[in-house]
């Protein structure tokens, strides 16, 4: 059973290889694009889906503070810094990220960012580009994972500035919740880890 609690305005088409889309990937952008959120329960009469659009409270963490034991953290070292779209009409843009996290077509810009150059190709043109890039962009800002255990409360998908036991300040949200037997404290997983197809295939090679 699926249910939309609101209706926001607008529209956004999932990104489509070979005739086929990732509902979880299109999920992921839909949450990361315009704060809507899909959410999943098992109830006697099957699987229930509910689909809502809410604001996220943000939260600071501080990693090196009593009270907070961390279980895992585990970086990517890609960084998207450049993309080159290419719509259906076959009009190509280049798009630079800044260090403020803003995004330029000037090659030129003072505090452009180190990192990867990404060719897409766009179905749409015109606002449809723009969100692709974004959201590409975005990704770079969850290219980590880092799971935690504290008493302290937060909520699915919350958003968070971490500090890290380094001194890193990553922006971040609650991806996963879950409890430990025998312990009070909650266990928070936060962030999404962008692999590189030579880190796939090592972490791979791990197993």
């Amino acid at each position: 059973n699926g249910t939309a609690h609101t209706t926001p305005p607008g529209s956004m088409a999932p990104d489509v290889a070979d005739g086929l889309w990732n509902i979880k990937a299109y999920a992921g952008k839909l949450r990361r694009a315009h704060n809507i959120f899909t959410e999943f329960s098992i109830t006697d009469g099957g699987l229930d889906i509910s689909i809502m659009k809410r604001d996220r409270p943000v939260h600071n963490v501080d990693l090196c503070m009593p009270g907070f034991e961390v279980l895992e953290e585990s970086f990517s070292d890609s960084q998207v810094a450049r993309v080159t779209a290419k719509d259906e009409n076959g009009g190509v843009t280049d798009w630079y990220l800044l260090g403020d996290g803003s995004v330029t077509h000037d090659f030129t810009a003072v505090g452009r960012v180190k990192g990867a150059w990404e060719k897409v190709v766009v179905k749409g043109g015109g606002e449809a580009v723009r969100e692709m890039v974004l959201d590409i962009f975005k990704e770079n800002s969850h290219s980590h994972i880092i799971e935690f255990a504290t008493e302290r409360q937060y909520g699915f998908y919350d958003e968070l500035v971490v500090r890290t036991r380094q001194g890193r300040i990553l922006k971040s949200y609650i991806s996963a919740i879950r409890k430990r037997s025998g312990d009070a404290r909650t266990i928070y997983k936060t962030g999404e880890l962008r692999l590189t197809l030579e880190e796939s295939i090592a972490k791979e090679n791990t197993k």
